[in-house]
């Protein structure tokens, strides 16, 4: 079903260090502007809290209820849906590079576990995920105001079955710390197809500036593509937030004018 009112979502591009207290405030200040816009949901980009070193990330690795104190009260304060990124969840002896949401009544609404672990190898700074974090398994999902939302982080943009699993839904997310290396290439190429094939609003939010401990730069570029596959809004590579209206009658037409989503066969996956 077609959501019947509009959703205005706000992207916040950061260039994350390791000082948390930091990212946190420059977060904080994403969420105020925000609201200040009206925008009924927020949506924070990959390492938002922490980007730093291997032994930072699990070091600064919180559990769900942690995170659930540190965090819910932005959303409750301002009466907006916060999406955090990737940030790294602890639970039990794993750590899990992980998107929670948190609605405006400071109630978790979803947890993802990134599936895909990045690799960028043969390169002058290669980046191995697998060597800091568990690989989640299952797709997760979550509403706002009647609008179906699948969520995504980062590396996972290459894998369309993923996406796939959300089929039907308005829009789908990828908070990401893409690098300028593969981002120059790939990175709206692969937001603008998930948005085709999926005929649905697909939101990329990532960092920018340089991850100063793996010294590899990061692309920014945040940007919101329609159902059609055009790019609605794009940042630059400096950090910044974007506001965006959604408007059902863009998801209406899509599906109207190629009805591809009646002819598809769901994969194995399926949200949890």
């Amino acid at each position: 079903m077609i959501p019947t009112q509009s959703l205005s979502i706000t992207l916040v591009q950061l260039d994350a260090g390791e000082d948390m207290e930091r990212n946190l405030e420059s977060a904080r200040c994403g969420v105020r502007k925000a609201a200040e816009a009206g925008s009924k949901l927020v949506i924070f980009p990959e390492n938002v809290l922490y980007r730093g070193t291997r032994c930072g990330v699990r070091k600064t690795a919180q559990t769900a209820a942690e995170y659930r104190q540190l965090l819910a009260p932005l959303a409750r304060e301002f009466k907006t849906v916060c999406v955090w990124g990737g940030i790294a969840l602890r639970d039990g002896d794993q750590v899990y590079n992980a998107l929670v949401a948190f609605d405006e009544r400071g109630e978790l609404i979803c947890e993802y576990r990134k599936i895909h672990l990045f690799q960028l190898l043969d390169t002058d700074s290669p980046v191995d995920e697998r060597k800091t974090f568990a690989a989640g398994t299952q797709p997760a999902e979550f509403s706002v105001a009647g609008w179906r939302i699948g969520a995504g982080i980062c590396y996972d943009l290459r894998f369309p079955e993923l996406y796939r699993c959300y089929a039907g839904a308005h829009l789908m997310l990828c908070p990401a710390s893409f690098t300028a290396f593969t981002g120059k290439a790939h990175w709206q190429v692969l937001a603008r197809a998930r948005a085709i094939e999926n005929q649905c609003f697909f939101a990329a939010v990532n960092q920018c500036g340089t991850h100063e401990a793996l010294g590899v730069e990061t692309y920014g570029h945040s940007l919101v593509a329609d159902p059609w596959g055009l790019v609605l809004e794009e940042l630059d590579a400096a950090p910044g937030e974007m506001h965006c209206v959604l408007e059902p009658s863009a998801l209406t037409r899509a599906r109207a004018t190629v009805p591809a989503l009646n002819s598809i066969q769901q994969g194995r996956l399926s949200p949890g």
